[in-house]
């Protein structure tokens, strides 16, 4: 049975058309629910399956699990075999080496027959992986650094060479898409950062505590792969893109997490077994992550220690509390910076995750943010608010949007309308306020909103600045309404996985939208979203929606995602 998968490529379920679903898609199939999402499909047939298998090796066909999700699939040849495997299974729960997982007879979307891995592809897989412990592993830099060997100048020749290969592929989509009709778009300056601030530039790091390669713990960045069941963690210590003041931090948690080692067996949560199992050793899997956020402006710094929630007792918890209090003590100063904000994050996260960003933020002493300054604007920032890491590359950019706002509206400043798309705490509108009458803010999250209404506050801006709760694809049409015949121009910085279509539609419809600038960190993302928002209306072939004027490039070093 297993010998039918060979040679079959593996595609996407959304790329089958209906008729060829149902023409390929087997009844006889369960789905297994609640796994951690980095299990792969070597892991349901390790640790699912083979304890089960002396009875079923021969009824199963293959197993599907798609990646990052919490569920997977086995497909059965029969009817029979598949109540035969259910039952045993939910009988003896104690051979299935995942915690907390369910099976339904529910499969609310069957899963075509060709996407599954027959077992033979899979054992060979986890013989593959099977490697010996000491075998080399590829450089922590390549990880964390991708570019640490190259200059910074060859780094700005290879985005560039990119960047214009990814800008030609949307031009000629585009070209395609409206007969024949190029557009203008020229490239237009590199943001490039300064010679002096190249190394330890980063106003936020996020360091894990683990084990490194000689066994022993250490407060830094992870090595290896933990799908490959094999990580270390290396010192910050070795690392050029990280401050001063992060490195003599690390150190002395470094101090605080031995001390608790030795006197009361708290260890490092072991994001392997997480992985493996959804589940921390009780009592023993306790340190996770340091958060590290500062300000090479307001020479102020905040520290956020992660850890694993209800595992050690309430005496043993407050002890910890005080002693980390002692050992950072508010308004002291690290290296040139003076700690304002002390916070935990104790978490419940499995899978191999640190910490979630609904995880609650407890501050220990100090204020529950540290402040920045951008442009001469101050903004507050929590722990978990997102914010540009490379500051002074932030500054540049927020001053050419800004430039962008005004030259790309003949309208006077006086009566234009921003609105600041993911506004999170309302830096980017903020930073624009010179250039427009008044600032919209649109974000999803409660807290961010607030923070975004704080800052614009302490800016002198209340006046000036309106923020919205909720969804963009349901607000900006109903926002945009009220202001009538004024000019708006829409700044979007979308995460790595760009725009969502909706919200792209909405943009595309929204009626007094006359300018869009899409800030991205992510250029396939930014390629497809840009040929979805300049693409033509339907019926409309040779009619410009979109008019992509010109872009830019903003490059800090080491990393080729800035």
């Amino acid at each position: 049975m297993a010998e039918s998968f060979k040679g079959k490529k593996r595609s996407e379920p959304e790329n089958l058309n209906k008729e060829e679903e149902k023409e390929e898609t087997s009844p006889f199939q369960i789905c297994i629910i609640g796994l951690p999402k980095y299990t792969t499909e070597q892991d349901v047939y390790k640790n699912a399956i083979i304890p089960l298998m002396p009875s079923h090796e021969h009824a199963i066909i293959g197993v599907y699990k798609q990646s990052r999700k919490n569920v997977a699939y086995v497909l059965f040849n029969s009817e029979a075999s598949r109540r035969k495997f259910i039952a045993e299974f939910n009988s003896a729960p104690k051979k299935v080496k995942f915690h907390g997982v369910k099976m339904t007879t529910y499969v609310a979307r069957p899963i075509p027959t060709k996407e599954f891995s027959d077992l033979e592809s899979i054992s060979r897989k986890l013989k593959k992986a099977a490697l010996p412990k000491d075998l080399p592993m590829d450089a922590t830099e390549n990880q964390v650094l991708p570019w640490i060997d190259i200059s910074y100048q060859d780094q700005i020749a290879r985005k560039l060479e990119t960047l214009k290969g990814n800008v030609e592929r949307f031009f000629g989509e585009i070209k395609e898409l409206q007969g024949g009709i190029m557009m203008d778009c020229p490239f237009e300056r590199m943001i490039e950062s300064d010679a002096a601030k190249l190394g330890g530039y980063r106003n936020k790091v996020e360091l894990s505590i683990g084990l490194n390669a000689k066994g022993e713990t250490d407060v830094g960045f992870i090595k290896g792969k933990i799908e490959a069941q094999h990580i270390e963690v290396d010192s910050a210590c070795n690392y050029p893109h990280v401050s001063a003041e992060v490195k003599a931090v690390s150190q002395t948690l470094l101090k605080v997490v031995k001390s608790f080692h030795e006197s009361d067996g708290l260890n490092s949560y072991n994001r392997v077994n997480a992985v493996r199992t959804s589940s921390v050793k009780e009592g023993k899997e306790f340190w996770r992550l340091l958060q590290v956020r500062q300000s090479s402006k307001t020479k102020e710094i905040m520290l956020t220690l992660v850890h694993t929630k209800n595992i050690v007792s309430p005496e043993l918890n407050e002890k910890i509390r005080n002693t980390l209090k002692e050992t950072f003590p508010l308004n002291g100063l690290i290296g040139e910076c003076k700690l304002v904000s002390l916070n935990l994050i104790q978490t419940e996260a499995s899978g191999g995750v640190d910490y979630e960003l609904n995880d609650t933020v407890e501050t220990l002493h100090g204020d529950s943010f540290y402040t920045e300054e951008l442009l001469g604007y101050k903004f507050h920032v929590s722990p978990l608010s997102f914010l540009q890491v490379n500051t002074d590359v932030c500054e540049k950019m927020y001053l050419y949007i800004r430039q962008l706002a005004a030259s790309a509206v003949k309208a006077q400043a006086e009566s234009i309308v921003i609105f600041d798309l993911y506004c999170g705490i309302g830096t980017i509108g903020i930073c624009m306020e010179k250039s427009a009458k008044e600032i919209i803010g649109i974000e999803i999250v409660s807290s961010a909103i607030e923070d975004a209404r704080t800052n614009a506050a302490m800016n002198g801006l209340e006046g000036k600045t309106r923020y919205y709760c909720g969804k963009v694809e349901e607000l900006i049409g109903e926002v945009a309404a009220q202001y009538g015949k004024r000019p708006i121009v829409a700044v979007v910085d979308p995460p790595r996985g760009g725009l969502h279509k909706d919200v792209v539609n909405r943009i595309r419809t929204c009626k007094g939208l006359d300018v869009l600038i899409y800030v991205s960190c992510n250029q396939q993302s930014l390629v497809r979203d840009a040929l979805l928002l300049c693409r033509p209306a339907k019926g409309l072939s040779l009619i410009h929606i979109c008019r992509c004027r010109r872009y830019a490039v903003c490059r800090s070093r080491w990393s080729p995602y800035h």
